[in-house]
């Protein structure tokens, strides 16, 4: 991800959010006081994009996104592991089975 690629995700609060690329992560920052329930709805998107906040005192306070893209379902590597392993004990299995008779 990118700084213009995060500021598509988070067009809807355009106006109220200031970006910044640190290196390896990406900076969100209001650009002042900003209403509890439009705070939820930037908090939730961020969230959505792989970012957490991170509390700070006034000014310090921003969200943090990383630039590695995250999957859509974290368990989807997970899950592709497991199925490939489950075909290869059945393809063993099969070979045990043939090798019986």
């Amino acid at each position: 991800m990118n700084i213009e690629d995060l500021k598509t995700a988070l067009a809807d609060f355009e106006g109220i959010l200031k970006f910044e690329d640190n290196g390896e992560w990406l900076k969100v920052q209001t650009t002042g006081f900003v209403e509890k329930n439009k705070w939820n709805s930037v908090n939730e998107q961020v969230k959505k994009l792989g970012g957490e906040w991170v509390g700070g005192i006034g000014k310090n306070s921003h969200w943090k996104i990383s630039k590695e893209p995250i999957p859509e379902d974290p368990w989807q590597d997970v899950l592709a592991d497991l199925e490939g392993a489950m075909d290869a004990i059945r393809r063993a299995l099969n070979i045990i089975e043939k090798a019986k008779a």
